[in-house]
């Protein structure tokens, strides 16, 4: 062996072997909780962002942690939310609702599933009462049903203003005007305390339509001392 040849040969051992230690000394992977508190992190960064590129990245890693937790543990009921929430925003804003309707069947199997895994996830039940609400009648919609996860999701989490204007629509279907108007009140209220614009200007445009009702009383804040 000619010395040039003895030098490759050193050289290509050295290499095998910093390689092989650069793999010993590799950290593992992180628990899947902290990978499922990733893909919420992700999920509420999209909701929040306001340039499209940027939300629909965000919304594409919410996907794809919460699809890799499933791969190992499919009866996290939180990554069967997650995966249903960023998987339905991402198919809404690259296909429209044309595109998510032929997905749908298959996409709810995902929040159903979180729902039966644990019947006190809020979230899933605020998102169900939304979908009840806003599907026709013929495929499945139903204004009290929607109703009741929505009471339910409050129960959980009475902060939560989304759900309340959901709630709010969904009383002004079944005539409670004055119902509805509370909860309006309270979801502009927890929309200001948690910065959520667009929520706020929703609540507002309800609270226009709905009138002043007996605005000396105003709503009681859940929770607030009286």
């Amino acid at each position: 062996m000619t010395r040039t040849q003895r030098l490759i040969s050193t050289a290509a051992s050295v290499a095998l072997l910093y390689a092989a230690s650069a793999a010993a000394v590799q950290p593992p992977p992180p628990p899947l909780s902290v990978t499922l508190d990733r893909a919420d992190q992700a999920l509420r960064t999209a909701e929040l962002a306001a340039d499209s590129d940027y939300k629909l990245a965000a919304y594409e890693r919410a996907e794809s942690l919460a699809a890799e937790v499933l791969a190992a543990d499919p009866d996290s009921a939180h990554a069967n939310f997650l995966l249903f929430a960023a998987r339905g925003r991402r198919l809404l804003a690259t296909r429209g609702r044309s595109g998510l309707v032929f997905q749908f069947s298959k996409l709810n199997g995902y929040l159903e599933r979180a729902i039966e895994l644990d019947p006190g996830h809020h979230r899933a039940l605020a998102v169900r009462g939304g979908i009840l609400l806003d599907l026709p009648r013929f495929l499945g919609g139903s204004v009290e049903k929607a109703r009741l996860d929505l009471m339910k999701a409050l129960d959980l989490n009475p902060s939560g203003a989304g759900t309340r204007l959901t709630l709010a629509k969904a009383l002004i279907e079944q005539g409670k005007d004055d119902e509805a108007r509370r909860h309006a009140l309270l979801g502009a209220h927890y929309a200001c305390t948690t910065r959520r614009a667009h929520i706020l200007r929703e609540a507002t445009a309800i609270l226009a339509k709905l009138g002043p009702g007996d605005a000396a009383a105003g709503p009681r804040v859940e929770g607030a001392t009286p």
